[in-house]
């Protein structure tokens, strides 16, 4: 965890933070995370649905293609 306070805060002397500071950096760090892997999740789901959507329209002929640009 040390490491991922030095790379994520910037700090280079981690012994020189409190208990609390530490604790305090570590929390926001796990808060941060937590929402980003949410929005992975919820932005994963909502690509899922929509190529979900488009193969079972058009009474099932699929207008999708490798074109990232039709998304």
């Amino acid at each position: 965890m040390d490491a991922i306070l030095k790379r994520e805060y910037g700090i280079h002397d981690i012994n020189s933070l409190s208990e609390d500071d530490w604790l305090r950096l570590y929390a926001g760090y796990r808060f941060a995370r937590k929402l980003e892997l949410q929005e992975i999740e919820n932005s994963t789901y909502n690509a899922l649905a929509k190529i979900v959507n488009q193969l079972f329209s058009n009474n099932g002929e699929s207008n999708i293609t490798m074109d990232i640009g039709s998304c």
